[in-house]
């Protein structure tokens, strides 16, 4: 059992900007220094990462509408925003999306939430300050099966770290490489770990009009999901391929 770390020191600003500090520690409560830190933007068509400068005390973040404005020509028609955190060899970060202060419809106060539980709100004009706590990397896995739960061994599936297919065509804009895989004779797939969304796509040669891993509507050919297990099962649909037979008339004649 792990005690999770979370504090928030709260001191109104009367007219100061808003911001947080963020700081880190792993599972033992040892300092962590961050690797690098950003934020995934995401917008209608539109998506981009801006790099963050961190330090040996962590992340401060100015959370003001003007300061992410000046930095990101989609701010006004925002769809939302991921904090992406690595600190190698522990397990990566990534926020819950969130709205950042100043957009439309939007202000008064921001609300961070991260996995396991790890949240924070901060009111507009407010200095905050919240330890953050990294954990270490554990064996995690999928299994390739098919709806009645049957490992489908050989098919390739291509893994990404996901924040937005928000598009006309729903294409994976906003996805970080983690690998390309083949499942064992058992179905498994070993994937990277971390605490954000994954995206998993079929791989060469296994994308088809017939095959497919959502059963929604949109978005067919990808599932996204957080893991919450250690081992999870991805399912394969695949609809039955019936002949098609046609015949071809002229003049009223087959």
């Amino acid at each position: 059992m792990f005690t999770w770390v979370l504090s928030a020191a709260l001191c109104a600003g009367v007219h100061g900007a808003t911001t947080l500090d963020l700081s880190f520690v792993d599972t033992d409560g040892k300092p962590v220094r961050l690797a690098t830190a950003d934020l995934l933007l995401v917008a209608w068509g539109a998506t981009e990462r801006i790099g963050l400068e961190t330090s040996d005390d962590g992340l401060s973040l100015t959370l003001d509408g003007d300061w992410l404005r000046s930095r990101w020509s989609r701010f006004d028609d925002q769809e939302g925003v991921y904090l992406y955190l690595q600190a190698p060899p522990l397990a990566a970060i990534q926020s819950h999306r969130f709205t950042w202060l100043g957009a439309a419809g939007h202000a008064g106060a921001v609300t961070i939430a991260f996995p396991r539980g790890q949240e924070i709100a901060v009111d507009e004009g407010m200095n905050a300050t919240m330890t953050v706590v990294f954990r270490t990397t554990a064996r995690r896995r999928v299994r390739v099966v098919d709806p009645d739960g049957r490992p489908r061994p050989g098919t390739a599936i291509n893994a990404f770290m996901f924040w937005s297919q928000s598009n006309h065509c729903a294409v994976l804009a906003g996805g970080e490489p983690l690998g390309s895989f083949v499942a064992n004779t058992d179905g498994w797939i070993e994937v990277p770990d971390g605490d954000f969304e994954y995206a998993f796509e079929l791989g060469r040669g296994f994308t088809s009009d017939h095959v497919f891993l959502n059963e929604g509507r949109y978005e067919r050919e990808r599932l996204v999901t957080r893991l919450l297990q250690p081992d999870t099962d991805v399912v394969v649909h695949q609809f039955p391929v019936r002949p098609l037979e046609m015949r071809v008339w002229r003049a009223d004649e087959p």
